[in-house]
């Protein structure tokens, strides 16, 4: 009876998710489509008492790539990076008699625009020999949701072991160099009882750490272990919840980091590798559409600091480039900037002075008095001097620096530098103009069909009696 219930009630779930999926009210700044994420298995429509007792979902990210989205007969082409999925499921049947039931695995889905996207190179093996699929949509065959099936035999308290394999993309964020990977573990939960034990293992093609695994938009839990960050679970009953989720800096983003160090390991003062060095410091830790830190984290701050280090060195070398030094100039600008903001900028690195980054930018100004972004960078000083000078009971100083301990009378949105952003866009509130589809709609769809719902299921359990 508890299975029947459970089984009903994810089935009345599916229902009421797919109803609010399409009464939802169409938003602005919407993020890119989405890729299909990995999922655990789901039995087929039958009760079973077979047990997933043990998990390893393995992800390797890889270089970028791209995967088609059909929609309305047309072909589109989403871009990310590949993510090779490796996921493998100890089942044991805990029943009295064997079972054999169509195993499903979800491989086509919505990709939030109207389109299908379906995920690539999918294989089955079970107890290490690869077996024939086919695939059904779910329930409705103009449905975008496309289930692999396999028929798989269970006996009695013997152990069988399912492994799939195959590749999606992973979603690429617009305002930094990071993408998202996610999992869906809420699918395991028709099985019987709770998921044993489970591992959830990232695979980068470079050591992992907490500075390009972002921790502050993943699941909480992490270890590291070489190339690996790794997360762990046991006797899970696994809700939406629980699903799995990471971002990472962008794989040729941190690439060039690890070269140019390299590089500089055996050559401190390679021009080159200094300015590759900090392009790509800068591009891993500012937001590209508004210029701001993305996150004031240790690891970020550190990264900023290695770039801006090596800015300076370049500069050092090459002192009557133009574009080296305003391109300097606006690191140490970020830098005092971000002073105001975090208090975790490293107390052995010295703070940026306005009269140093005023001095690149006049530099700068009178080789070129039309360069546009020394130009700006000129105004924006201005602007945070004269915040860095006010206090309630003094006249503004002329020359202000950080030295002082002037109090600002600007709020922080006054000062020309954005609050940091999150990675990952959250659901947006700006509702398209001319959308008015009310959110009281969605509730009342909702209720009507919970009610009808529960009201079949309630009669379907009294008849199976």
């Amino acid at each position: 009876m508890k299975n029947r219930i459970r089984n009903f009630l994810t089935v009345l779930f599916i229902i009421v998710a797919s109803l609010s999926v399409s009464l939802k009210t169409t938003y602005a700044d919407a993020a890119p489509p989405a890729a299909p994420p990995g999922q655990n298995l789901l039995p087929g429509d039958e009760t079973t008492m077979v047990q997933m007792v043990a998990e390893k979902v393995i992800l390797e990210v890889n270089g970028p790539g791209e995967i088609e989205s059909v929609r309305n007969g047309d072909n589109w082409v989403i871009t990310g990076h590949d993510i090779d999925i490796t996921a493998i499921f100890w089942m044991k049947n805990q029943g009295k008699v064997e079972e054999q039931l169509a195993v499903r695995f979800p491989i086509s889905m919505d990709d939030e625009y109207g389109g299908k996207v379906t995920v690539k190179d999918f294989a089955v093996y079970i107890d290490g020999n690869r077996v024939d699929w086919w695939s059904e949509p779910y329930h409705d065959p103009t449905s975008n949701l496309v289930w692999a099936h396999f028929d798989v035999t269970f006996p009695v308290g013997q152990e069988v072991v399912i492994e799939v394999e195959y590749t999606t993309l992973s979603r690429d964020s617009w305002q930094a160099a990071s993408i998202d990977i996610s999992y869906i573990l809420a699918t395991g939960a028709g099985w019987y009882g709770p998921i044993g034990e489970g591992e959830i293992i990232l695979r980068l093609p470079y050591p992992a750490n907490t500075t390009n695994v972002l921790l502050r938009y993943s699941t909480q839990g992490a270890v590291f272990s070489g190339d690996e960050a790794i997360w762990r679970f046991e006797n899970l009953e696994p809700t939406y919840k629980d699903n799995w989720h990471t971002s990472v800096l962008a794989p040729e983003v941190w690439q060039k980091i690890l070269d140019a160090q390299e590089t500089l390991s055996k050559d401190p003062d390679n021009f080159n590798a200094l300015m590759s060095l900090g392009a790509a410091s800068y591009e891993a830790v500012i937001n590209n559409e508004d210029g701001s830190f993305m996150m004031y984290t240790p690891e970020y701050i550190q990264l900023f600091i290695i770039g801006e280090t090596a800015y300076a060195r370049a500069v050092e070398i090459r002192p009557e480039d133009i574009n080296l030094r305003v391109t300097y100039a606006e690191m140490l600008l970020l830098h005092l900037g971000g002073t105001m903001r975090s208090s975790d900028f490293p107390s052995d690195v010295p703070i940026p002075q306005v009269e140093e980054i005023m001095a690149h930018l006049d530099f700068v100004i009178a080789a070129d008095p039309g360069h546009e972004l020394a130009l700006s960078l000129r105004e924006r000083i201005v602007n945070i001097a004269a915040a860095l000078s006010k206090t309630p009971t003094e006249e503004p100083s002329p020359t202000p620096s950080l030295t002082e301990t002037p109090k600002p009378t600007q709020s922080p949105s006054d000062i020309p530098y954005a609050t940091p952003t999150m990675l990952v866009s959250a659901s947006p509130t700006d509702q398209i103009e001319g959308d008015t589809t009310p959110n009281s709609t969605l509730f009342f769809g909702v209720g009507i069909v919970f009610v009808i719902g529960f009201g079949i299921g309630i009669y379907y359990l009294k008849r199976r009696k």
